[in-house]
This record gives structure tokens, sequence and C-alpha cells, in this order.
């Protein structure tokens, strides 16, 4: 029985070692499967990697072209608007200029008419102050003749009543001798 026992033990034994090499042909393979999985899966990453980067250096070279036209697009604006504002810069300075022109014969011929005015009433007071004059005179000589008037009327009425005053009494005497 020892013997079949060990008989057993050792068909066990070989047995076991049968499965345990299967075992290892079997976890070998896998592994082998494995790793030619792991290098298929790592060259496929690799190669995604790869198509990856070159769509990251072809959007590179699209967002470059973008930029540098967005670039010159700006500084064809910016000159663009420099240009509309030097334009408009000599536009408002042509009428700046203008105005300045205009304000000036404006003042000029403000201060003519001013000065023709003062002249006009300078002269108008000249003949004013003449006729005051004038006038002043003749009031003067107007008074003087009246006052001569008076004067000679009253001169004349004295005489006149002296006259009466000597023919009324000229005129009692011979009453009285009558």
């Amino acid at each position: 029985m020892k013997v079949q026992l060990d008989s057993d033990k050792s068909n066990n034994t070989q047995n076991e070692i049968k499965h345990l090499k299967a075992t290892i042909d079997a976890l070998r393979s896998e592994l082998e499967n494995n790793q030619i999985d792991k290098q298929q899966s790592v060259q496929r990453a690799v190669a995604d990697t790869n198509d990856e980067i070159v769509q990251f250096k072809k959007t590179i070279i699209t967002l470059r072209d973008e930029l540098e036209n967005a670039r010159f697009d700006k500084q064809e604006s910016v000159q663009n608007a420099i240009s509309a504002s030097d334009e408009e810069i000599t536009q408002l300075k042509k009428s700046v200029t203008a105005l300045r022109d205009e304000l000036e014969n404006a003042k000029f011929d403000m201060q003519e008419s001013v000065q023709n005015a003062v002249s006009t009433s300078d002269e108008e007071i000249t003949q004013l102050k003449k006729s005051i004059t004038t006038l002043r005179d003749e009031l003067e000589n107007a008074k003087f003749d009246k006052q001569e008037s008076v004067q000679h009327a009253v001169s004349t009425a004295n005489e006149e009543i002296n006259q009466l005053k000597g023919t009324i009494a000229s005129l009692r005497k011979q009453l009285e001798q009558c």
C-alpha cells in the first residue's frame, strides 16, 4: 500500500507537475499575449499620440496663421484709423484756420463799423454843437433884440404918456380958464 501510495503520490505529483507546467505554459502564453497586447496598445497609443501631435502641429500652424492675419488686420486697422484721424485733424485745422480768418475779418469789420459809427457820431456831435452855438447866438440876439424892443416900446410908451400928461395938463388949464 505504501507503494501504491507512493505511486499515487508520485502520480499525483506528476499530475500536479503537469498541471503546474500547463498552468505555467498557459500563464506564459497569457503573459506573452498580454505583452503583445501591451506592445500593440503602446504602439497604438504612440501612433494615436503621433497623430494627435500632427493634428496639434497643424492646429498650431493654423492658429499662427490666424494670429498673423489678425496682427496684420489689426495693424492695417490701426494704420487706417491713424490715417483717418490725420485726415480729420487736417480738416479740423483747416476749419480752425478758416474760422480764425473769418473771426479776424468779423473783428476788423466790427472795428471799422464802430470807428465809422464813432466818426459819424463825432461829426454829428460837432454839427449839433455848432447848431447849439448858432441857436444860442440867435437866442442871445433875439433876447437882446426883444429887450431892445421892450425898452424902445417902454421908452416910446413913456414919451407918449408924458405927451398925454402934457396934453392933459394943457387941456386942464384951458378948462380952468374957461
